[in-house]
C-alpha cells in the first residue's frame, strides 16, 4: 500500500454532526506539508464545504478504501494558530457543540466560502499640508460631510486606512472631494508595522494616574512582565474533556481547563475611569511588541473605544463587528493574525481574533449579556476570554461597574484578583438615586409632574436629561375600548406593538408586521386605543411639552446604518440642553459629561421575574443608568420611578450599594445552589405542533434514568420534568423545555456526554427543533 494513503487528515467540517471527519490527502499531495489550521475544500455528501485541518494521523475508525479524498489544500500555510485550535476544540467539549460549527464561527465567512487569506492593498488617506491647517470656516455650509472627513484626517495625520475610514463613519466621496480642494491625498499604505518606541508610541500625552488607577495598572504590568504560571484562578492544570468554565466560583471537574494565567476583576465605579487603565496598559503591550485583544458588548461602544485608542497611539486599530462589510472584516482579521494591527477592537466574536503576538485581553462591562451568543452556537465570550488567556499564557482584566455575580464569587475566593477604582476621575460624588412613588398619581406618557419638573429645571440650567424606557416603538398594546380585542401576534403569545414611523404593528419576538387596524376585527367599532407607552409615544410627548429643546431618541428604530450611532452620539457631545430618550443602547459605558439627570421611567421591571437571575440584572440596570448623571462637573440627579417604593430588592440596593447587595444575593444562591454554587443546562425544543416538543423532550427524560442506573455517580444530578415555556408560541412553533441541575459540574458534563448522543437517536427529534444550552442566561 501506498505510504502516502497510511496518512489522514482529520477535518473539522461545518456540519449539525458531533464528530471530526477523516479524509485522504488531496490527489498529488503529501501530507508531511499539512499543518493544522490550515482549511481545505472536502467533499461532503453532494456538497463541497471548507473545512479546518485538526489534524494528520497514522490511523483512522473508518475503512480506507472508503474514505475520499480532500479536494485541495487553500492555504499555503495554517490561518488558525494553535492556541485558537486548542480554544475552539475546547469550547466544543465545554459547550456540547459540533467542532465544526464552532470552527466556522471563528473564522470570517468569506474564509469559510474558500475565500484566499490574503489583504488586499487598499488606499490610504491623509491630510496634505494644507489640510492640517485648514478651519471649517472655509468651506461652504452644505460640506458638512467634507468637514467631518477633515477633522477626523487631521486627527490621524499620519494617515488611516480606507476600511477603518468607513469603520468612523467616513465615505469616499467626501475623500474625493478633499482631494479635489487639495486638503487630502490617497496613497498605498506599506502595511508592515512601524516599530513603535517611547517617542512615536503617543500621539497624544497619556493622563496621569490618580490613587486608584496606579495600583490597578501596576498589578496588571506585573503580571505583563512576569509569566503568570504562578496563579491558577481556577485550580486548572491539564486539558480538559467535561471542563469547568472559567468563570465559576469552584472548580469540580477532575481533568478541568488549561493552566490559566492571571485574571483580573477591574471593580470601578461608573466615571472612575476604567478606559484610561486600559489605555495605559495597552501602551505597555505596545512598548512590549506585544498585540492588546478588548471586547466590547455592543457595536455603538467600538467607534467611540475605537476613537480614543486612536487618538492616543500611533498605530492602527483593527475593528471587527457585525457592523462591518464581510471584506473589513477579513482584512482585519488577517491584520490581527499578521501582527499589523497592535490593537484589535469588537464585539462578541473577535474572541476568536488569531493574535501574532498575544499580550492582553480586556473584557469591557463584562456583565453584560451580549457576551453571551443566544443562537447556534451558544457560548460566553467572557468566559472563553479566560479559557484563552489560560491558553496564551496571557492576563485578562475583566471591568465592571457592576460585575456579575460570577465574577464577584471568583474574586471572594481569590481566583481573580480584584482591583478596586473607588472614586471618579472627575472627584464628583456618585449621583444617589431617589425612589419617586407613583401610585395613585397622574402619569401624562408614563412620567409623574415630579419627574417633569425635574426635567424642566435641568434644561434650563442647560444641561442634559437622560429618560430611559426599555421599550421601542409607540405603545405596546392595541385594545377595542368595546369589547376588549387587542392585537396579538398570530405566530407568537405576545401582542402585537404599534410603531407610528412609519404606521404599522410589529411583533418584537418574530418581527412580523401588519397593518394599524381602523376597526375591530371582532365588532366592528372604530374606538380602538394605545395602552401604554414606548420610546415613539414618549418623544411626540416631550417634543409637545417641551417643544424649545432637542428630543435625541435612541433605540433600534432610531439608530440604523453604520453611521446611525454615530450621528446620535455627534448630537449629544454639542453639549447643547436635550433630552436623550432611549433604551438600553443608551447606557452601555457612554460617557456623557453634559447629563445631570437621569429618569427611570419603570423602576419596577424585574421585580417579579421567575428567573432567579432578575434581580441581579434590575440591579446592574439601575446602576448603569444612574451611572450617566454627573460625570461631569456638575452633581447629578437620578429619579427612579416605581409602583413598589417599599420593595426590599430596591431598598436594599438604594441603602447599600451593588457590592453589599450582590453579596446578600450570593449568599441566598449559596443557599439554594443555583450558580455560581450550581450548575445548569437547559435542553430546550420547538416544533410546529405542541404535542411533538413535549413528547421528544418526554422521551429524552426518560433516557436519563438508564444512563444514571450505570453510572451511580451521575445521581447527582437532578432533572426537571418537561414543561411548556412561559411563551409557549414564538416564530410560529411552539417552545417546550427541561432544566438540568447539579451541585457540582463533573457529573452534569459527564450525563450531558452520554445523553446528547441518545438524544440523536430519537424519532421523534425529525420534527423537532432541539438545542442544548450550558449555563444558560435565561432560564425562563
Amino acid at each position: 500500500m501506498d505510504p502516502q494513503s497510511q496518512q489522514f487528515l482529520q477535518i473539522a467540517v461545518p456540519s449539525p454532526l458531533r464528530r471530526r471527519f477523516d479524509y485522504l490527502p488531496p490527489h498529488g499531495s503529501h501530507p508531511d506539508t499539512f499543518t493544522p489550521g490550515q482549511r481545505f475544500l472536502v467533499p461532503f455528501g453532494s456538497r463541497k464545504l471548507v473545512g479546518v485541518l485538526l489534524n494528520v494521523h497514522s490511523h483512522t475508525d473508518i475503512d480506507p478504501s472508503k474514505l475520499k479524498h480532500a479536494l485541495s489544500c487553500l492555504d499555503e500555510e495554517a490561518v488558525i494558530p494553535a492556541p485558537l485550535i486548542e480554544l475552539c476544540c475546547w469550547a466544543s467539549r465545554y459547550y456540547h457543540h459540533p467542532v465544526g460549527e464552532v470552527f466556522a464561527n471563528a473564522i470570517p465567512s468569506l474564509m469559510r466560502q474558500g475565500e484566499p487569506a490574503e489583504s488586499k492593498k487598499h488606499w490610504s488617506w491623509k491630510p496634505t499640508e494644507a489640510g492640517v491647517i485648514v478651519t471649517a470656516a472655509s468651506f461652504k455650509k452644505n460640506a458638512r460631510r467634507q468637514i467631518e472627513a477633515l477633522e477626523i484626517l487631521q486627527q490621524h495625520p499620519n494617515g488611516l486606512a480606507l476600511p477603518m475610514l468607513k469603520t468612523l463613519g467616513v465615505k469616499t466621496m467626501p475623500l474625493e472631494a478633499l482631494a479635489k480642494k487639495g486638503y487630502a491625498e490617497k496613497y498605498l499604505r506599506d502595511t508592515t508595522p512601524e516599530k513603535l518606541n517611547s517617542q512615536t508610541l503617543f500621539k497624544e500625552s497619556p493622563l496621569l494616574l490618580n490613587e486608584y488607577q496606579q495600583p490597578a495598572v501596576h498589578a496588571v504590568i506585573k503580571a505583563l512582565d512576569h509569566a503568570p504560571a504562578g496563579t491558577e484562578p481556577h485550580e486548572a492544570k491539564t486539558k480538559p474533556e467535561t471542563d469547568s468554565t472559567p468563570n465559576s466560583s469552584k472548580t469540580q471537574s477532575k481533568n478541568p481547563t488549561p493552566s490559566l494565567s492571571t485574571t483580573f476583576l477591574l471593580n470601578g465605579v461608573t466615571g472612575s475611569g476604567k478606559t484610561e487603565v486600559y489605555l495605559h496598559l495597552a501602551a505597555h503591550c505596545l512598548q512590549q511588541n506585544k498585540q492588546v485583544l478588548i471586547l466590547v458588548p455592543e457595536i455603538g461602544l467600538t467607534s467611540q473605544t475605537i476613537s480614543r485608542f486612536q487618538s492616543r497611539f500611533n498605530c492602527y486599530v483593527a475593528a471587527l463587528h457585525s457592523g462591518l462589510s464581510e471584506r473589513e472584516r477579513l482584512e482585519h482579521w488577517l491584520m490581527a493574525q499578521k501582527g499589523d494591527a497592535p490593537i484589535i477592537i469588537g464585539t462578541r466574536s473577535a474572541i476568536f481574533t488569531p493574535l501574532a503576538r498575544p499580550g492582553l485581553i480586556i473584557i469591557d462591562e463584562e456583565h453584560d449579556l451580549s457576551y453571551c451568543q443566544q443562537d447556534g452556537f451558544r457560548y460566553s465570550a467572557r468566559d472563553l476570554a479566560i479559557v484563552r488567556g489560560s491558553i496564551e499564557k496571557i492576563p485578562v482584566l475583566l471591568g465592571s461597574a457592576t460585575p456579575s455575580f460570577e465574577s464577584i464569587a471568583n474574586a471572594n475566593n481569590g481566583r481573580y484578583q480584584q482591583l478596586q477604582l473607588q472614586n471618579r476621575v472627575s472627584d464628583g460624588k456618585l449621583p444617589q438615586p431617589k425612589l419617586v412613588d407613583i401610585r395613585s398619581n397622574p402619569l401624562k406618557e408614563g412620567l409623574n409632574s415630579a419627574s417633569l419638573h425635574a426635567i424642566k429645571a435641568h434644561l434650563d440650567n442647560n444641561n442634559q436629561v437622560l429618560i430611559f424606557v426599555n421599550r421601542r416603538g409607540y405603545a405596546p398594546v392595541i385594545i377595542c375600548h368595546h369589547c376588549g380585542w387587542t392585537h396579538q401576534c398570530q405566530f407568537c403569545d405576545s401582542a402585537m406593538t404599534v410603531h407610528q414611523s412609519p404606521p404599522h404593528m410589529l411583533c418584537h419576538h418574530c418581527a412580523s408586521t401588519r397593518a394599524i387596524p381602523k376597526q375591530c376585527p371582532k365588532c366592528d367599532q372604530p374606538k380602538l386605543q394605545t395602552m401604554g407607552f414606548g420610546t415613539e409615544k414618549l418623544e411626540d410627548f416631550l417634543n409637545q411639552e417641551f417643544d424649545q429643546y432637542e428630543i435625541i431618541r435612541v433605540d433600534r428604530d432610531s439608530v440604523k446604518g453604520k453611521t446611525g450611532w454615530d450621528k446620535k452620539l455627534k448630537q449629544i457631545h454639542r453639549g447643547e440642553p436635550a433630552i436623550l430618550l432611549g433604551t438600553q443602547m443608551l447606557t452601555k459605558g457612554h460617557h456623557f459629561p453634559n447629563v445631570t439627570l437621569v429618569i427611570i421611567a419603570d423602576g419596577d421591571s424585574g421585580l417579579f421575574s421567575v428567573d432567579f437571575r432578575a434581580p441581579e440584572r434590575l440591579a446592574q440596570l439601575i446602576v448603569q443608568v444612574s451611572g450617566r448623571a454627573g460625570r461631569g462637573s456638575t452633581p447629578g440627579e437620578v429619579l427612579i420611578q416605581t409602583h413598589q417604593p417599599d420593595h426590599p430588592l430596591l431598598h436594599s440596593l438604594l441603602s447599600q450599594g451593588y457590592g453589599p447587595f450582590a453579596q446578600q444575593s450570593l449568599d441566598e444562591r449559596r443557599d439554594a445552589q443555583l450558580p455560581p454554587y450550581g450548575y445548569m443546562a437547559i435542553l430546550r425544543a420547538q416544533a410546529q405542533y405542541k404535542n411533538q416538543c413535549m413528547e421528544f423532550l418526554t422521551q429524552a427524560f426518560e433516557l436519563i434514568s438508564p444512563i444514571q442506573h450505570q453510572y451511580p455517580t451521575l445521581q447527582s444530578v437532578q432533572i426537571l420534568e418537561p414543561t411548556l415555556a412561559p411563551m409557549e408560541k414564538r416564530a410560529g412553533r411552539y417552545r417546550a423545555q427541561s432544566l438540568l441541575l447539579c451541585p457540582t459540574r463533573k457529573p452534569l458534563h459527564q450525563l450531558l456526554s452520554q445523553w446528547i448522543p441518545a438524544l440523536e437517536s430519537i424519532k421523534e427529534g425529525n420534527r423537532v427543533r432541539w438545542h442544548l444550552e450550558v449555563d444558560p442566561i435565561e432560564i425562563v
